[in-house]
């Protein structure tokens, strides 16, 4: 459709733009809320996991004199905003939205493995969050096996290598 990758070709069909590829994914395994309620929470979650991850991403292109200032906001957006949330839904539940997986949690660890690889300690006072990013399906976990580490490019390398997991998952399901 618009002549770019990821290009995915599922069902007969030929999907691009990774949001809209993971929604189909999501929909069609059952990993989208049993309802509007719960796709509302999932998707809330969700997208407050991409504003952070949006923040990771500048990191590599940010200039050396404003990289310290980006990291330090960036540090206590994800301390004071975001995490705060995610360890609050987890402390009543074992997922982030109803009583199965979803896009949310996906969305969590993926944002949670972004964020220790700038700040290794940043999930010590978080331990909801710990705990459920560690009780993932092995197939989630096996998404970040063996990544090669690109100096100022890892945060770039973990969301296609979940995206590649997830679809391989998916296909053996079918």
């Amino acid at each position: 459709l618009f002549h770019q990758v990821p290009l995915i070709e599922m069902d007969g069909m030929k999907m691009v733009q990774t949001k809209a590829i993971l929604n189909y994914i999501a929909g069609k395994y059952n990993l989208y809320g049993k309802d509007l309620k719960e796709r509302l929470m999932i998707d809330t979650y969700a997208e407050g996991a991409r504003d952070i991850m949006d923040l990771i991403m500048g990191v590599p292109f940010t200039p050396p004199e404003k990289k310290q200032s980006t990291l330090n906001n960036l540090e206590t957006k994800a301390k004071v905003r975001s995490l705060p949330a995610y360890e609050k839904a987890l402390s009543s539940s074992q997922y982030l939205v109803g009583n199965q997986l979803s896009c949310a949690d996906v969305s969590l660890f993926e944002v949670a493995l972004m964020l220790e690889e700038l700040f290794p300690t940043i999930l010590s006072t978080f331990p909801n969050i710990q705990v459920r990013i560690t009780n993932l399906p092995d197939w989630l976990l096996a998404a970040t096996s063996g990544r090669r580490i690109i100096e100022g490019l890892t945060v770039l390398l973990y969301f296609p290598a979940l995206f590649i997991t997830e679809f391989k998952w998916v296909l053996t399901r079918s």
